[in-house]
């Protein structure tokens, strides 16, 4: 298997905001912002109203397509407010209304992704444009970087037992 091209503009916030949003959906854009800090990484704040969900979404290059695999690369730096990193959330949308996200996301209240070097592999489910990212309604902000979204080129049954570095390096099993 290969890689496929770069889906996402701008993964590393080098050229601040470009390409990222605020979740147009309205339990979403209520009381969030984004800025990108001195450390060129984004900071998704919230009030942490009820009504208040942090996302931050993006249309990516090309949709995903049903039944194809796909590389998600994300540092998760900090998470702040309410339930902390056990409320991280990360999935792709239909378009740029994320609300909150929902239980079929690529990462549902995780605690694990908080860190550096994070790589999930997930089979798509539908035919979505976006992707979003963000946290619960408690969470007051959220530090990510380096998000990175390509297609896996291969076979999906065979690269099922693959580990990681042979489906990025192309070594066959």
């Amino acid at each position: 298997p290969s890689l496929g091209s770069e889906l996402i503009t701008n993964g590393d916030y080098s050229d601040g905001l470009t390409g990222w949003s605020v979740s147009t959906s309205a339990s979403s854009s209520q009381d969030v912002s984004l800025s990108v800090n001195a450390n060129n990484q984004l900071v998704i704040s919230s009030q942490g109203g009820s009504q208040s969900y942090g996302i931050a979404v993006q249309e990516l290059a090309t949709p995903t397509v049903v039944g194809n695999v796909y590389k998600v690369k994300i540092d998760i730096l900090s998470v702040t407010g309410g339930a902390g990193a056990t409320k991280i959330r990360v999935g792709t949308k239909s378009s740029a209304a994320a609300g909150s996200l929902s239980a079929a996301n690529i990462i549902n209240h995780d605690s694990s992704f908080l860190g550096t070097g994070n790589v999930i592999y997930f089979i798509a489910s539908s035919n979505h444009s976006h992707i979003a990212i963000g946290a619960r309604n408690d969470i007051t902000e959220m530090i990510v970087d380096n998000v990175s979204v390509q297609q896996v080129n291969g076979v999906p049954g065979l690269m099922t037992n693959m580990t990681e570095a042979d489906i990025t390096n192309d070594v066959p099993s």
